[in-house]
């Protein structure tokens, strides 16, 4: 990822509860970032002979170039085309490979009769098959916007550019569809932002912000960044070829670039765990009042913090700056891992007619100021605040959300051990019970035996003395008779009980 200048949000909002992770940007005041992020696929060499110029055409790494702008302040590429014995026309690409996302760039045209140029996205290469519109597997050409000086017939179109999609290679296989002539968002000298929404299930054109076209074509092979310039055979779809283009220091035609980059989709749920705020600890901000801070879990909380008036004040005076602060978390809060620390920015602008409340990521942006979170350390944060010189005074209040991944993951160890030791040691109570309950089934089936021995001995014996004693009573003495007529009767009611037993 090309690391300059932090990338602003792009023009487009996303999706809700999503937000924009810039994965690539690049506004071409790094010094060697040609040579650091893009690349030339054409190379150096003749393209073809052109007979009503005659003039050869020759792809040209030199053609794109990074320039100053004096009213924009800084510098900006230029690809172009010029001429010397030859026409020389020029692709640049990134080095990276981008897939579903939103890509944009902010640029401005001169258009050439003969030339055309464009910001467009191509993967390495595409199948020459035969497809209908859909997912395309094979890869497609995207042209964001194309512009041109004058069409085939020699019509000036240099107020307009048009959107396209193609596939299925270049030959008897290719096919295009939501090719859109329509005017440019003003003069094409004039900077507007291009973006191109690729998402599984369809393209997006949007042309400095608003959709302005649309097609159920996508594909999951990933695309470079492209802008070029080229130069058609006379006659062709952008008019007769010039004799003479100009020279490389300032030539007829080009496509000029203040930034571009790329950005994907990101769930919140996936940046930040703990979204939703609740009453925390009161903290000291910098003007000595009390505020309260917030927290859901424990390793989440809330920084506030105000930038005073005459801070800004002095910067004003300096013209064009930057400061850094650095702010205290709140007594007793510190960050396990500030590698792995998350932020989220908001920051109240208090003009003097206008109150302004906006949340940017990490990265708060105005028309005449940024401030964003430049580190996040063990025990604070370290925030740059830079202006233009015409910025007007007013008064940042701050609130940083402060999510301690390091403590995070440590709570989520810390769950895992206890769920293992619950898990131990409740296999450890079930062993033990299902032990107790086989003892106890044991016994109880010894018992449950030894019973019924004892009821069947006590009722064998009990039947026995019955039946002797009703057999031999007949013999008895006759005082002796009615005594054991009685205890007979008093053993039938013994055997009685031990039977129902």
């Amino acid at each position: 990822m090309a690391t300059q200048s932090r990338a602003h949000d792009p023009g487009v909002a996303p999706k809700a509860g999503h937000s924009w992770r810039n994965n690539f940007w690049d506004n071409f005041t790094e010094t060697g970032c040609l040579e650091k992020n893009w690349r030339h696929p054409m190379g150096k060499g003749k393209w073809k002979w052109d007979a009503k110029s005659n003039k050869e055409i020759h792809w040209e790494p030199a053609c794109a170039q990074v320039v100053n702008d004096a009213r924009l302040g800084k510098s900006v590429l230029r690809v172009c085309v010029f001429s010397d014995w030859f026409h020389r026309i020029d692709r640049l690409a990134t080095k990276e490979k981008f897939g579903y996302g939103y890509y944009e760039t902010r640029c401005r045209f001169l258009g050439a009769e003969g030339m055309h140029c464009a910001f467009w996205l191509l993967p390495d290469g595409m199948w020459d098959k035969p497809v209908p519109p859909g997912q395309i597997d094979g890869g497609i050409e995207i042209d964001v916007v194309e512009h041109r000086g004058r069409d085939g017939s020699g019509a000036d179109v240099s107020r307009q550019g048009n959107t396209a999609v193609h596939w299925g290679g270049y030959g008897a296989n290719h096919k295009s569809v939501a090719y859109k002539q329509m005017n440019l968002p003003d003069e094409p000298s004039a900077w507007a932002t291009y973006g191109l929404l690729h998402e599984p299930g369809g393209l997006k054109w949007y042309w400095n912000g608003r959709e302005v076209n649309s097609a159920r074509v996508w594909s999951p092979m990933p695309n470079g960044i492209y802008f070029s310039t080229e130069v058609n055979e006379s006659g062709g779809w952008a008019g007769q070829d010039l004799s003479s283009y100009g020279p490389l220091q300032s030539p007829a035609g080009y496509i000029e670039v203040d930034y571009c980059g790329f950005w994907e989709l990101c769930d919140y749920a996936t940046q930040l765990s703990a979204p939703l705020p609740c009453e925390d600890t009161a903290v000291s901000t910098n003007s000595g009042t009390k505020q309260s801070s917030h927290d859901l879990l424990s390793h989440t909380f809330t920084v506030r913090h105000t930038l005073r008036f005459d801070d800004l004040e002095r910067l004003r005076g300096e013209g064009d700056g930057e400061q850094f602060w650095f702010v205290p978390f709140p007594a007793g809060r510190t960050i396990r891992n500030p590698q792995k620390a998350q932020t989220l920015l908001s920051v109240e602008t208090k003009h003097i007619a206008s109150l302004i409340t906006e949340w940017k990521g990490i990265q708060f942006a105005h028309e005449d100021h940024t401030l964003e979170v430049k580190e996040v350390c063990v025990d604070g944060l370290q925030l740059r605040y830079a202006k233009r010189a015409y910025s007007s005074p007013h008064i940042l209040v701050i609130n940083v959300m402060v999510h301690d991944s390091g403590a995070a993951e440590e709570e989520s160890r810390q769950l895992r051990d206890k769920v293992a030791e619950v898990e131990r040691q409740g296999r450890e109570t079930a062993n033990r019970l299902q032990d107790r309950i086989g003892h106890l089934e044991h016994q109880l089936a010894t018992e449950l035996t030894q019973l019924k021995e004892l009821v069947q001995s006590s009722v064998s014996t009990t039947q026995s003395l019955h039946e002797h004693v009703y057999r031999d009573d007949q013999n008895l003495p006759d005082g002796l008779s009615s005594k054991i007529s009685a205890v007979r009767e008093n053993v039938s009611k013994l055997y009685r009980g031990v039977h129902k037993s």
